[in-house]
């Protein structure tokens, strides 16, 4: 009786991704059919002033200037009077140009695309990079969409917060690597695109890249980072100028953000600005204590959580669309409960997120953002808890195991 063998274990492991592939084509083409044809039913959201800005800056006009976007139709029905169109520093306008070539209904569907397509791949690293069971990636796509501070930033602001989640990740991956660290660099990009929600973040890389002399990241980031500059410049000479303008005249001062320094300044009529600034003057102090503390053993992908737990807490302007940040110390957190033999504490720590995620989902749609001053410091002290009943290990070379 003849026996039927399977085939070598390369081959089947080909064979299987080879059947995934084709199952994310169709449906990537499928749901680039339903956008398709749904373009024009969009609605606008702060994606129009990403577009409208990069519309004035490819045809020659102020790109921060809200009362030359209102002339454009596309603008109609948008508050910009009372602020800038965008407060993107200059040099970030070159990354968004690009959708400023379509017109706002396909440019948003374009931006949708890459914003989903961001988190996709930010939740599959975070997944991959510390060591979670590749059994349960789909657990990792669940979380990620279905993350409050996602769900705001994809589907109801179009914000550009997933993309600086991205760069974080790509730094991550890079940073270890002593070939292709200068890659880290370039990844810095994206994460920089609002410099003071992650303002913790650069304040540690900076002490790094001094204390271990290793200045390829910097180089490679500062690069860049002048190219650009240079290129929008070229494209508008007065763009530095513009952006100062507007920021003085229009700037954050008086923004209801859901942040300490805010509420400081409520609690006292709000006058006193600097008062604004004081918890990331504390979080800048405390950033230096934790680096020189740890600077011996620094590792980036255990001492990362916690830098962006501060760094949204002390922030002085942050909205809770930025927290998708966030999603890394969220997956991190579920991928020790996955590993925890003691079923009450895991389903008491899952109910306790799913609280706090849906609590922020249903009060988003009736309440300001400035109201979630609760949200970051909720999430952290559930962070603890998380990791209080199962640390997490960190393989050596995680990012390079394959999931």
């Amino acid at each position: 009786m003849n026996s039927i063998t399977a085939g070598p274990p390369d081959q089947k492991r080909f064979g299987t991704r080879a059947i995934r592939f084709i199952v994310v084509l169709i449906l990537l083409f499928l749901g680039l059919f339903i956008l398709s044809r749904e373009v024009n039913h969009l609605k606008a959201n702060d994606f129009s002033r990403y577009w409208l800005s990069s519309r004035l800056l490819l045809s020659g006009a102020d790109p921060y200037n809200a009362s030359q976007a209102l002339t454009d139709p596309e603008a109609a029905g948008m508050s910009l009077e009372q602020s800038c169109i965008t407060y993107n520093p200059p040099w970030t306008l070159p990354l968004i140009a690009v959708f400023g070539l379509f017109s706002r209904p396909v440019g948003q569907m374009v931006w949708l695309l890459v914003q989903v397509t961001a988190v996709l791949l930010c939740a599959l690293y975070i997944w991959k990079m510390y060591a979670g069971q590749s059994k349960l990636r789909w657990l990792a796509l669940l979380l990620a969409f279905t993350f409050g501070p996602v769900v705001a930033a994809v589907v109801l602001q179009g914000q550009i917060s997933p993309i600086m989640l991205l760069g974080l990740i790509g730094f991550l991956i890079f940073i270890d690597q002593r070939e292709k660290s200068w890659l880290a660099g370039v990844f810095l990009i994206p994460a920089s695109l609002k410099p003071q929600v992650l303002y913790l973040f650069f304040i540690a890389f900076l002490l790094w890249v001094v204390f271990s002399r290793k200045w390829s990241p910097l180089v490679s980031f500062a690069s860049i980072i002048i190219l650009l500059g240079i290129i929008v410049y070229l494209i508008d000479p007065q763009v530095y100028t513009q952006y100062l303008q507007c920021m003085r005249e229009k700037g954050p001062a008086n923004w209801a953000t859901p942040t300490i320094g805010f509420y400081m300044r409520l609690a006292n009529n709000q006058t006193g600005f600097l008062l604004q600034f004081l918890p990331s003057i504390i979080g800048a102090v405390w950033m230096v204590y934790f680096w020189l503390k740890h600077r011996l053993e620094w590792d980036w992908k255990r001492e990362m959580p916690l830098i962006l737990f501060a760094a949204t807490i002390t922030a002085a302007y942050i909205w809770t669309y930025d927290m998708v940040i966030l999603l890394l110390p969220l997956l991190l957190a579920f991928i020790g409960l996955l590993r925890q033999n003691n079923r009450w504490e895991v389903v008491s720590l899952i109910a306790g997120y799913l609280v706090i995620d849906l609590l922020y989902l249903w009060l988003h749609l009736r309440m300001d953002d400035s109201k979630f001053i609760w949200l970051a410091p909720a999430l952290f002290v559930w962070y603890i808890l998380a990791r209080a009943i199962h640390e997490v290990p960190l393989p050596a070379n995680a990012n390079q195991k394959s999931a």
